[in-house]
Order: C-alpha cells, then sequence, then structure tokens
C-alpha cells in the first residue's frame, strides 16, 4: 500500500538529521538505491519509505484521517521470478495479512512458499504429454493456457526454436521468445493469483567483464517482454472494468529487483568482508582479475545456496521455532524441497530413487526465493521506519 510523501513529512525532519553513512544504511535495509549525494538520498528515501507495500494495522490506521479512500490491509500472494532463458525458476509466497499477525520486537512475519519450480522457457511450447507422468514434477503446462493455442501456430514457433546454427546453438527468434513469455505469465497469473510479481533486474555485463555476453541480451529481451506482457494485460484488465465487465482477473503490482540490493541487505551472510579478503589477496598474487570475479561469483552462490538450505531445513524440521520461511504441504513442493536439500546436503541421488525430482542446478531456486523473502524483509523494515522513526535500526 502506498501513501503520499506528504503524508509523512515527520519523516523528513530526523532524516535531514542523519550523516550520509546512516542514510545508506537505512536505504540497504529498505531495498532502496543508496548510491548519490545526501540531498538525493534523502529526497529518495522520503519518497520510496512511503511505498509500503506490507503496512500495519497501526500505520493504515493512522493514515486513514488523512486520505479520503480507505487503504487496504490485505494478505499478500507475491511471486518472485529469477531469470533465465535455459534456467528460470519461480517461488510463490504466502504471506498473512498484517493484521493477523503482531509486530513486536520478538515476532515474525512467517511468508509460506507454496510453490517452487526451475524450468528451460524453451519447453513452454511444447504440448502437455498425453500419458500421465510419474515424475512428482508435472509440466507447468499441464494447467497453463497451451491448450487453447492453435496448434499450427504452436507447430510454427517451434520450428523458429529448434533452429541452430552452423556451430549447434540455438538461434535466436523474437516470435517464439513472445510466445513463451505470453504462456508463462498468464499460466502463473492464473494458477497463483499473485498480488505481487518480482522480477529479478538483468545487467549487461557479467563478473565485470567488458564484454556483453550473448546470453545476457537474449535473457534481457524475454525480461523485457514479460514486463510487456504484465503491462499489456493490465491496461486490458483495467478497459474491461472501466466497460463494466464481470471477468476481469487480478491485477498484480509488477517491481523489478536489483540482485546486488539482496546481496547488500544480507552483508557478511553473503560473503562479503570474506570475499572482499580473498579477492585482494588473489590480486595481490598477481592472479588475473576475472578469475578472482569468477570465484567470488561462485562463493556468492554457494552462501546463496546455504542460506536458503538452512531455512528449508528448519521448516521441515520437527520443533517450535521462528521459522524464516514455511513450507506447505502440497506434494509436488515437498518433492522439490527435500530434493534441494539432499542434493545441498550432498547426498547423491540413487538408482531406487523412482519418483525424485531431478533438482539439477540449486542456485537459480535459491535466488528466487530469497528475492521474495528479501523483498517482504524490506517493505516490513519501511513498515517499522515509518512507525519508528530512526530507532527502528540500530545505526552508528
Amino acid at each position: 500500500m502506498r501513501y503520499s510523501p506528504a503524508l509523512l513529512n515527520p519523516t523528513s525532519t530526523w532524516l535531514s538529521s542523519l550523516k550520509a553513512s546512516q542514510l545508506q544504511k537505512i536505504a540497504q535495509a529498505t531495498g532502496i538505491r543508496s548510491a548519490g549525494p545526501k540531498a538525493a538520498l534523502i529526497s529518495r528515501l522520503e519518497t520510496e519509505l512511503a511505498q509500503c507495500e506490507y503496512p500495519s494495522s497501526t500505520l493504515v490506521s493512522k493514515n486513514k484521517t488523512k486520505t479520503k479512500t480507505e487503504p487496504k490491509n490485505q494478505n499478500l500472494s507475491i511471486l518472485s521470478i529469477d531469470m533465465g532463458i535455459r534456467n528460470l525458476a519461480f517461488a510463490h509466497l504466502l504471506v498473512p495479512s498484517p493484521q493477523s499477525t503482531t509486530r513486536g520486537m520478538a515476532s515474525i512475519t512467517t511468508p509460506t512458499l507454496n510453490a517452487w519450480r526451475r524450468l528451460a522457457v524453451s519447453d513452454l511450447l511444447l504440448p502437455p504429454d498425453p500419458e500421465p507422468s510419474s515424475s512428482p514434477s508435472p509440466s507447468l503446462l499441464e494447467f497453463g493456457s497451451i491448450k487453447d493455442t492453435d496448434p499450427c501456430d504452436i507447430d510454427e514457433l517451434n520450428e523458429f526454436a529448434c533452429q541452430k546454427d552452423k556451430d549447434g546453438k540455438e538461434m535466436f527468434h523474437p516470435s517464439p521468445y513472445a510466445k513463451q513469455a505470453y504462456i508463462l505469465i498468464t499460466t502463473l497469473l492464473d494458477k497463483y493469483q499473485p498480488t505481487h510479481v518480482l522480477i529479478e533486474r538483468q545487467r549487461f555485463r557479467s563478473g565485470g567483464g567488458s564484454a556483453v555476453q550473448e546470453w545476457t541480451l537474449r535473457v534481457g529481451v524475454f525480461e523485457g517482454m514479460l514486463h510487456a506482457v504484465l503491462y499489456a494485460l493490465r491496461r486490458e484488465r483495467e478497459r474491461e472494468r472501466k466497460g463494466g465487465g464481470s471477468s476481469c482477473g487480478s491485477v498484480p503490482v509488477v517491481l523489478g529487483v536489483e540482485p546486488q540490493r539482496v546481496v547488500r541487505y544480507w552483508g557478511n551472510r553473503l560473503g562479503g568482508e570474506e570475499v572482499e579478503k580473498k579477492k585482494k589477496n588473489k590480486e595481490e598474487d598477481g592472479r588475473r582479475k576475472s578469475s578472482s570475479s569468477s570465484s567470488n561469483a561462485r562463493e556468492g552462490k554457494k552462501v546463496k545456496m546455504d542460506l536458503v538450505g538452512g531455512w528449508l531445513d528448519d521448516a521441515l524440521a520437527n520443533g517450535e521455532r521462528d521459522l524464516k520461511v514455511a513450507v506447505s504441504g502440497e506434494q509436488e513442493l515437498r518433492g522439490w524441497v527435500e530434493a534441494y536439500l539432499a542434493k545441498w546436503k550432498g547426498r547423491k541421488r540413487r538408482r531406487e530413487d523412482v519418483g525424485v525430482a531431478d533438482i539439477g542446478k540449486l542456485d537459480d531456486l535459491a535466488d528466487c526465493l530469497l528475492q521474495g523473502v528479501t523483498w517482504l524483509d524490506w517493505h516490513i523494515m519501511r513498515d517499522r521506519i515509518l512507525r519508528e522513526g530512526v530507532g527502528a535500526l540500530e545505526i552508528d
């Protein structure tokens, strides 16, 4: 729920009294860009702190008297997408309304993981298998919209998607990407009815290198297509509502999330200081910087996978404790979580593991879940700062 910055002017009275380093810590704790001079940072904080998507009942009631329209206080349905072409992953989180939780210092808002998948977008143009699958991970499109698509259209797009160049690499064509983007988004919206869709922001360069890799361009194009589909659906449904249509679906809030802000939020838990020390040591030893960057990236991925693995291990363990993430009892989801934990703990798949999901890479699944949980943490902290001021954070 977003409030006008004009309603939150008291925030500016104490923000202006803080040092630039303190303002940067507030920005990092709330998912707000922390770069720039002090005046620009204060202005950005005043504007974006007001854009709290998970306001507590205290903040909502406080602002009822200041607004003509009563702000909603709803459950959140968060769809978090980690971008990729061959390895796109998503996590669906359900979060109870702030009115049903207490926000005391000892209380934690626990989201429930409701779905968790990784897929290759090229598979989105494949028709569903008519034979029932014995795998615990049925095709995403078994409940999707591909069944309403003209088979000739699918065949034509598959022909594009399967073309390869002289080196045997898949050739890029916008037509199948556009269709894949539409099928993916409409399927996920119909299935999970999200209130918020989080899409990982892409960068043009990888590992600090000067070259722009082809795969980054492809993923960037697909990212733009997802945003375009979501925007087109929003405008279409708004027009239907204005025309008195009764079959309009939900219109989620769509937000891009920069991975580096997620990393900064978790700080040393994602290898901040240790990775930096190793990087300096390698440069002093005369090793190439690109090699150091690759090593840092691998270590960062491992720490993120460990962080998520610890959350899921706690969620499946017996005993009463404050959980960072709960896991729903849905059978397919449990299969993915158990397969993740088995690989994370180093247990190799055995021949007798019939029906156990082949989890493949762990980092994409870890990234989409970490992104969703972090975004929720940011907005819980925005709510606390709006209610408590600078006392919500321990800053020097």
